[in-house]
């Protein structure tokens, strides 16, 4: 038959017995079992509209049966339909009651979720279940409008929303990230170039945000500021927020209102992260006021303090902000901080220069007493030329950090800062480390990252980073951006992986409560292709004649089992020591602690944005 008939023909045959006026849906699947090519012609037809769950289509090993994905690509229809009956039956049918009266949690919703980003003719879908357990929505990369947003029952809460406008592509420094971002397909596909800029999507967030879900019951929300407004936020109360992440650009500014009037509304709000990407031009996002009553300093035209920032016990900001010690000031309970460079891809961030942390230290160790006008008005930029004002504050800041004994009189410390990630565009020295070590003598995790790492002459010894950390009694995990000297990469002994596992030895032998430690590498991805990576190990220690794993059962942020290979450290002998009472007294410290009887290599690991606290492994 596919010899005699044009395809064209097929398929209005195929048509015309599709039609349900005419014909049943029966007499269409009887053709389809005429020939593969009449098989071919009617799916397209017999699979525009779907539902599932099907109650028949299930299997012990696989419960709910889903769909051939030979068969996704038909789909422009699909309805989740779950059957009223199920949550109701004893016990319940395909889902879950944890207690009496619990909500029901439906089983085998992640076999829909993993495929509908693959239906790529899907054009509509419905959803009508009886789930109020739902209380986690993300949407990403998704055309929104208001005709999407479904009606809901007054008992359904969601408790977490995110929502990722279309084409949204940041990079965070010049680490690992999501490798669909990384072909070029990616941001010239139709659909983003058509509603990447979409100006009803502000509307349809709206909506999700304040009607679909309730901001009386968010705890966490992750949106755009592409997707929102300052003033917005700030016309709600959000008495369960927890956590606030926004993203993309900053929000445009809006007379009269401020970051701090927003937090006002928040006032369980611990995590707050400014994850924004820096656009050329564009002024930098505001986290002080910009416009304050005549009577009080930092007080927003709506009466708000900054002291309100008080509450915030972690917080992220990139450098799209407004970077001012004056900020921590007020924010002077942090426990977690993150300041990080951001950009569009396929463009590279550029992180703080040297001037500028600098300005920012200088002004974060002066009490408030001290500082001037023009220091808490001045905002540290990144890829541009510093301010006058930043242009005085590092002319007096770099002497102020060589000499710790003549600024410890008035050095404002941060005790219960206890986790800093630092971005930097230029090399980090001894001198950045050991006032970095004064503003936040309770550290217990560090990482400072070079934007770029590169290779070359190393120009401070080993000993000078160690002495800088000393008094850090708390310090359990480090990432450094120490220099190492250029190897060539197709040397099989592998010389700069053995300089680096030295020198982690050498850190672990002198800084006893160190339990991982790494150093950043420039990794090859590609041809020409080339990211930021650290070369971590895990620190084993000998006490009392027992091995101990020091990351064992003490709250490791990482995900994933270290790898099983053992390192034997390779002890440093003489390159970079030098005498001094400093030197002794860590050498004392390193003495009495166990000591060190294994180095294990981790894997590779990356922050999977928007997270910036906790780094997990990379699986593949």
């Amino acid at each position: 038959m596919g010899t005699m008939l044009d395809s064209d023909i097929l398929y209005s045959i195929v048509a015309e017995v599709a039609d349900p006026t005419a014909h049943d849906v029966q007499d269409l699947r009887n053709i389809s079992l005429a020939s593969r090519l009449l098989r071919a012609m009617a799916l397209p037809v017999l699979f525009t509209e779907v539902r599932w769950p099907h109650p028949d289509k299930h299997s012990e090993e696989n419960g709910l049966e889903f769909f051939p994905k030979t068969l996704w690509r038909h789909f422009r229809k699909l309805s989740l339909l779950w059957p009223d009956h199920w949550p109701d039956s004893s016990p319940p049918l395909w889902g879950d009651r944890y207690y009496i009266g619990g909500d029901y949690h439906p089983r085998h919703m992640n076999k829909l979720v993993d495929a509908l980003p693959r239906m790529e003719g899907l054009s509509k879908l419905h959803i009508s279940l009886q789930c109020p357990s739902i209380r986690s929505l993300s949407i990403s990369d998704t055309p929104l409008y208001m005709s999407m947003i479904p009606r809901v029952p007054s008992d359904f809460h969601l408790e977490h929303l995110s929502l990722v406008p279309v084409g949204q592509a940041l990079r965070v420094g010049e680490g690992p990230y999501d490798s669909k971002y990384q072909d070029l397909a990616y941001y010239i596909r139709d659909y983003r170039k058509k509603y990447r800029n979409d100006s009803l999507v502000r509307y349809a967030a709206d909506a999700l945000l304040y009607n679909f879900a309730k901001a009386s019951s968010l705890r966490s929300v992750q949106v755009s500021g592409d997707m929102c407004t300052l003033h917005d936020l700030a016309r709600h109360d959000w008495p369960e927020l927890q956590t606030l992440i926004l993203t993309g650009h900053a929000p445009r500014p809006y007379s009269g209102v401020d970051l701090i009037d927003v937090v006002a509304r928040m006032p369980k709000l611990a995590d707050l992260r400014l994850l924004f990407a820096t656009v050329k031009n564009d002024p930098l996002f505001p986290i002080l006021p910009c416009q304050t009553s005549s009577d009080v300093a930092h007080e927003t035209l709506a009466g708000n303090p900054a002291t309100l920032l008080s509450q915030i016990r972690h917080l992220a900001m990139s450098n799209a902000c407004q970077l001012s010690g004056v900020i921590f000031h007020y924010a002077n309970h942090l426990e977690r901080l993150v300041i990080c460079a951001i950009s569009d891809l396929p463009r590279v961030p550029i992180a703080l220069s040297r001037a500028e942390i600098n300005a920012l230290i200088n002004d974060l160790g002066t009490p408030p007493t001290l500082t001037t006008s023009d220091t808490s008005a001045s905002g540290v930029s990144s890829g541009s030329a510093s301010m006058p004002a930043l242009q005085s504050l590092s002319s007096g800041s770099t002497a102020s950090v060589v000499s710790s004994s003549s600024s410890s009189s008035t050095t404002l410390p941060y005790p219960s800062l206890k986790l800093l990630r630092i971005m930097i565009e230029d090399k980090a020295n001894p001198e950045l480390c050991h006032k970095i070590c004064e503003l936040f003598p309770h550290l217990e995790v560090l990482e400072v990252e070079l934007c770029g790492y590169h290779d070359g002459k190393s120009i401070h010894a080993w000993d000078e980073f160690v002495s800088a950390f000393t008094p850090l009694s708390r310090l359990r995990r480090l990432r450094l951006c120490i220099q190492f000297p250029e190897f060539d990469e197709t040397d099989r002994v592998e010389p700069w992986r053995n300089a680096r596992r030295e020198c982690a030895a050498y850190f672990a032998e002198r800084l006893p409560s160190l339990e991982c430690v790494g150093f950043e590498y420039r990794k090859r991805t590609g041809t020409h292709r080339y990211e930021d990576s650290w070369l971590e190990y895990e620190v084993e220690r000998q006490s009392d004649g027992v091995l101990v794993s020091v990351l064992e059962g003490r709250g490791s942020p990482y995900s994933a089992q270290p790898v099983q290979e053992d390192v034997v450290p390779h002890h440093h002998h003489g390159r970079g020591l030098r005498s001094g009472p400093g030197c002794q007294d860590h050498l004392a410290a390193a003495m009495n602690a166990p000591r060190v009887s294994r180095l294990v290599e981790l894997p590779s690991s990356w922050y999977r944005f928007p997270e910036v606290w906790t780094p997990e492994y990379i699986t593949t």
